[in-house]
């Protein structure tokens, strides 16, 4: 199902059948540590992207993966942390819901899929597949293909090149699950977070790391005028912040700068500012 979307970079179509549910996962770790828990901004861009499609094919909801389970595989992550990490990250997802007017969206723990036919995907995948944490992001891809009629995922990538060689990201991983299971799920891929680091800029848009410069859900006007002074952090920024505004009902004035956008959009996801603030005029349904 062709769709210009800016926040899009790669796609992947599938069969092109009945879609009950879109599905996406958010990770818990990242490059040697686990996420504090708390939510960058970038992550937003998955999210309207599950929604965006989530209307355009007709799904009854979006289903969320926040992957715990497969966070313990790291030396580093201890029980306890992973639980912490994951406490937070899915009561942040259960208050953003609704902020962003997702009415059809729940959230699941890898922990919680236990039942036998899961286990057994998870088997077959683990015999077929020589990658154990990919052979898993396969085997969750298929049980919610078979279990809750998912028939697309929301991803993302470091690279917009189909063809990326030695990759390990999800496209990777939903390859291998094509090369299982049939290539019947179709796949759409925002790009990267981005951080204000400088030796590694690109990141994953859902792991925040201890000391990472990116703005949060929580960051205040400083923070964002520091991202607003990059010009690619702008360039990275203003595609997100009109795609969520535009969620949320509004639109900036076409002269509002960037850094006043953002701040209207931290606050009205904070629940500190109406759609119809001064900045803000009613946005036509996407």
């Amino acid at each position: 199902m062709h769709d210009v979307d800016p926040l899009i970079a790669l796609a992947h179509e599938g069969d092109g059948g009945p879609c009950d549910t879109v599905y996406l996962g958010f990770g818990l770790a990242a490059h040697g540590g686990l996420t504090t828990g708390e939510l960058p901004l970038d992550a937003l861009a998955m999210l309207v992207v599950a929604e965006r499609q989530r209307r355009l094919r007709g799904a009854q909801r979006i289903l969320h993966l926040v992957a715990d389970r497969h966070a313990l595989v790291n030396a580093f992550a201890t029980r306890r942390e992973v639980a912490r990490a994951a406490d937070a990250l899915v009561d942040q997802l259960e208050a953003l819901a609704p902020a962003l007017g997702l009415q059809a969206y729940d959230v699941v723990r890898a922990s919680q899929l236990t039942a036998p036919e899961y286990r057994r995907l998870v088997a077959d995948a683990g015999q077929r597949a020589p990658d154990p944490y990919g052979a898993r992001q396969a085997a969750d891809v298929e049980w919610m293909r078979r279990a809750h009629g998912a028939a697309v995922k929301v991803g993302w990538t470091l690279s917009a090149r189909p063809d990326g060689v030695a990759r390990r990201d999800e496209v990777a991983f939903d390859a291998l699950h094509r090369q299982l299971f049939g290539p019947g799920l179709a796949t759409v891929y925002t790009g990267p977070g981005r951080s204000l680091d400088p030796d590694r800029p690109r990141c994953s848009p859902y792991v925040l790391l201890a000391g990472q410069r990116r703005l949060t859900l929580a960051s205040g006007a400083g923070s964002v005028a520091e991202h607003c002074a990059s010009s690619r952090m702008r360039r990275h920024l203003r595609p997100i912040a009109e795609r969520v505004l535009q969620q949320l009902g509004v639109v900036a004035v076409a002269d509002t700068p960037l850094q006043d956008r953002l701040e209207l959009l931290l606050a009205l996801l904070r629940g500190d500012a109406r759609p119809d603030a001064p900045l803000a005029q009613p946005a036509v349904a996407a």
